[in-house]
């Protein structure tokens, strides 16, 4: 940088004027007590001092210039919204040291296109890295445990990911809207997805389940336009509504065995979607679970006809706005819806 040195925040303090400057004129860095807490709105490249073991809150926001950043390795902590709006950032590595990535910390960097986690961050902040559009991949170590909700939520321009088998959960809204996210694994330690965990995620084609999985949570998959086929492990029991909404490409799914609820719009929307099989074990239709899939021409139930009419359903509810030529077929006879 053209010029670095360190000012006690104390004397700042004391000096409005002069602190005012120092934050918003020049290329100065207030350290207290080894916490960063500001740095001159004119910095272009910031070394991080060694000693510095918390980067705070809001200490770098809306730094517009800054286009580099070297974090050392004693910082533990990146507070909430540290870097937030830094828009010509265009990467960051982030050391071992550092513990905790904390909420909107990346908020909104949206040159950002290389961000290397080290192995020892534990937590990811909830909208940690929300609309980095230009990031492209994001490797998240085994030692990470948590992701808040919508950590990558709008980096458009992401295309591989892989998540470290520390993680138990893909939280609400964690990938909402990658568009550009094609295929993606999900480590077997992964027992649950949260609502929009990859809503409008058009250009995913393929994702595997893992067999621990139990809830996947409400629009989790809607509007993923590029899904054709998906096959979910019979430990799936609990899946929210309207969770495959608007695929509209999907052709192919394979339901739990267990499940015994089809909840509301499910599957509504999915006009390539031929034939669906039901387990035995469905005890409840909801409504409009399968509306306006127009091609819908076959339901095969595992059960015997009575039970197929033992299956709590909302009069024609249910089956509205599907195709009347859609046959129900059972072990012991078939009817039409």
């Amino acid at each position: 940088m053209d010029l670095e040195f360190i000012k006690l925040y104390e004397q700042l303090n004391s000096l409005n004027e002069d602190t005012n400057y120092a934050r918003r004129g020049d290329v100065g860095i207030i350290i207290d007590d080894n916490i960063l807490l500001d740095v001159g709105m004119d910095v272009t490249d910031l070394v991080i001092p060694n000693g510095v073991t918390e980067i705070a809150a809001s200490a770098l926001e809306d730094h517009e210039k800054l286009k580099t950043v070297i974090i050392p390795n004693s910082v533990t902590v990146i507070g909430r919204l540290a870097f937030k709006g830094c828009t010509s950032l265009t990467s960051v590595n982030i050391p071992s040291s550092v513990i905790s990535i904390e909420y909107a910390a990346f908020f909104g960097c949206s040159t950002l296109n290389t961000v290397i986690i080290n192995n020892g961050v534990s937590s990811i902040g909830s909208q940690a890295f929300v609309f980095c559009t230009d990031l492209v991949s994001i490797i998240i170590p085994d030692s990470v445990t948590n992701i808040g909700d919508g950590a990558f939520s709008g980096c458009k321009r992401l295309t591989s990911v892989t998540i470290g088998n520390g993680v138990t959960s893909i939280e609400d809204n964690m990938f909402n809207s990658c568009t550009s996210l094609t295929s993606i694994t999900i480590p077997n330690n992964v027992t649950s997805i949260g609502d929009s965990a990859f809503a409008y995620c058009s250009g995913l084609t393929k994702i595997d389940f893992p067999n621990n999985i139990r809830k996947i949570g409400k629009a989790a998959f809607q509007f993923c336009t590029g899904l054709t086929s998906i096959v979910l492990p019979d430990s799936a029991k609990r899946i929210g509504k309207a969770a495959f909404y608007g695929c509209h490409s999907l052709a192919s799914i394979t339901l739990p065995k267990g499940i015994t609820a089809i909840k509301e719009y499910l599957l509504a929307e999915c006009p390539a979607l031929k034939s669906i099989r039901l387990p035995a074990t469905v005890k409840n239709i909801e409504v409009w679970a399968f509306a306006n899939c127009t091609n819908l021409t076959s339901i095969i139930f595992a059960g015997t006809m009575s039970q197929w009419k033992a299956i709590k359903k909302l009069d024609d509810m249910w089956n509205s706005r599907m195709p009347k030529s859609c046959i129900i077929s059972c072990k012991d006879g078939q009817f039409y819806i």
